[in-house]
């Protein structure tokens, strides 16, 4: 059987989990009781590496400023001892993705990952989601919370004011002895407020993304992205991730069903901690190595290995 060489990219917005399922993945590698994959080669900071997943491994909260690496890492690894895989993981921080949202620019760096991958995982957090909400809808929210909470007492005052303003209002109001200044419509000049799209719902900075990764990849017919929604534990267990895509991002899902000729999308469910942080950490630990607790789910919600994710990118079929 001929060796086969695949690469897969890292990409994602900040705090999306990537550093977190780095750190997993590398406990996984270096764990002597998983011989489905070991470490070829590594081409960064072998020590920054090694201590994200210490940090996983200890169940601690990875902060921003522990993860942020310019250099980004190379991983080769092989699975099974037959294909090898080079992960390339341009930018932890995923600065550089919402650069290319908000300034149209491409770091040199992360345009070259994308533009080589063989696949992309394209990491989402639940708990960072910007969700579209209607204004009207949030009217009668604040419309809703306000009366509920005014006191009998305040709202006869309030009346009164009112009352009181009325009237001076009234003896305000100009005569027929009085000249009066009309005012026009026309005389107001709209102010436009410039819209900044770094204020856009989740959907739409990833469906940029996309549009963004898929332009950079003209020469490539389909572009494979494997959507990988981390924190897993902390989302309704009865859910599958295509349905969490579907339910939470559907214009993601609707943008993946209009360019079937564009991309092709899967799309797991990871856990790297196994459970929440901090509420659970005793609890992790005590079940063990990163392997005894981290888990994963495929589309449908069937357990698959938390090293799946980038398989999926050797077994292109």
């Amino acid at each position: 059987m001929a060796e086969s060489v695949a690469r897969i990219a890292f990409v994602g917005f900040h705090e999306t989990g990537k550093s977190t399922y780095l750190g997993a993945f590398w406990q996984i590698v270096q764990d002597d009781r998983d011989l489905s994959v070991a470490e070829v080669d590594l081409t960064g900071d072998r020590s920054h590496l090694q201590f994200i997943g210490e940090q996983v491994a200890a169940a601690e909260q990875l902060k921003r400023t522990d993860v942020d690496s310019s250099e980004g890492f190379r991983v080769r690894v092989r699975f099974n001892g037959t294909d090898e895989l080079l992960l390339d993981v341009p930018d932890l921080s995923g600065e550089g993705l919402r650069i290319v949202v908000e300034e149209r620019h491409w770091d040199a760096r992360l345009a070259q990952a994308v533009v080589e991958a063989d696949a992309i995982l394209f990491f989402v957090s639940p708990a960072h989601l910007r969700l579209p909400v209607r204004s009207a809808f949030t009217d009668e929210i604040l419309a809703s919370v306000v009366t509920d909470h005014i006191d009998p007492a305040d709202e006869e005052a309030e009346a009164e004011a009112e009352a009181e303003a009325e009237a001076e209002a009234e003896e305000a109001r100009p005569t027929g002895n009085e000249a009066v200044d009309e005012v026009e419509i026309d005389d107001f000049v709209p102010v436009e407020v410039a819209f900044e799209s770094r204020f856009a719902c989740s959907s739409a900075h990833i469906i940029d993304s996309l549009e963004n990764i898929l332009a950079l990849r003209a020469q490539t017919k389909i572009t494979r992205v494997g959507f990988v929604v981390s924190a897993w534990d902390s989302v309704d267990q009865r859910l599958s991730p295509a349905t969490w895509l579907a339910t939470r991002l559907p214009a993601v899902r609707a943008f993946s069903e209009a360019n079937r000729g564009r991309v092709a999308v899967d799309v797991f469910g990871v856990s790297a901690q196994g459970g929440q942080l901090p509420a659970e950490k005793a609890a992790l630990l005590a079940k063990g190595r990163v392997l005894d607790r981290a888990f994963a789910l495929d589309a449908t919600g069937t357990p698959i290995a938390v090293t799946a994710p980038m398989r999926w990118a050797i077994n292109s079929d």
